[in-house]
């Protein structure tokens, strides 16, 4: 009895690595689908999908010196005025041969803003902040690919969470838009810089336009 109860395990151990390696995921009427990790991502009608990306990166794990291969995909949203983007939201699911750290954005010093929110029910892990955008990152290649002209920064929220039964996975939706630049250089954007009282407003307003950019529609977790 003991060994057929074994053995039941490790069929179903084996059907769960099975379900991971066989995931669908695709983008359809600008709904995300993933059948694993079980999750659907509604992004606002004003952004337009553009495409898919993929990469494997090698890198070191976030709580060790050793490193591994991260593999990632990207799922890419973008508003545009004639191809320049204005705002963007992308969908990236990273997977690891380790597990990632639990404090997801625990080691970034200069942010706008970085805590907690509720998404679809579950707790997930955000972080706001001005990035500077480069050919090296695969979200701007893409794009820049497709015909787009990406401007040299943006305000960027990322919205994360580890899942997974080893906690190898990590999901983080990104919203991204371009600052106001009359007036202004990239610099002044930066938390640590001296911003002035419209600049702290138009911030405030850029969270909350984060927050209606896409909602959960259902997760596994």
């Amino acid at each position: 009895m003991m060994k057929r109860f074994s053995y039941y395990l490790l069929i179903l151990t084996i059907l769960g690595g099975c379900a991971s390696l066989q995931a669908k995921r695709e983008v359809f009427e600008n709904t995300f689908y993933s059948s694993y990790p079980e999750i659907q991502i509604k992004v606002s009608s004003e952004f337009e999908y553009i495409g898919e990306t993929k990469e494997a990166e090698t890198r070191a794990y976030q709580d060790s010196t050793s490193t591994g291969t991260i593999r990632q995909n990207f799922y890419i949203f973008v508003q545009s005025d004639e191809q320049r983007v204005k705002k963007g939201v992308s969908i990236q699911i990273q997977k690891a041969p380790t597990h990632f750290v639990s404090d997801i954005y625990g080691r970034v010093k200069n942010y706008h803003g970085r805590g907690t929110c509720e998404l679809g029910g579950v707790s997930w892990q955000y972080c706001s902040r001005l990035v500077y955008t480069s050919m090296a990152g695969s979200v701007t290649r893409f794009a820049t690919k497709q015909g787009y002209v990406v401007p040299e920064c943006l305000l960027v929220k990322q919205t994360s969470k580890v899942f997974g039964s080893r906690n190898n996975y990590l999901i983080t939706i990104s919203y991204l838009e371009v600052p106001p630049i009359s007036g202004y250089v990239c610099n002044s954007w930066a938390p640590n810089s001296t911003l002035t009282h419209s600049q702290r407003e138009y911030i405030e307003q850029f969270k909350r336009n984060s927050e209606t950019s896409f909602k959960i529609l259902k997760s596994s977790y």
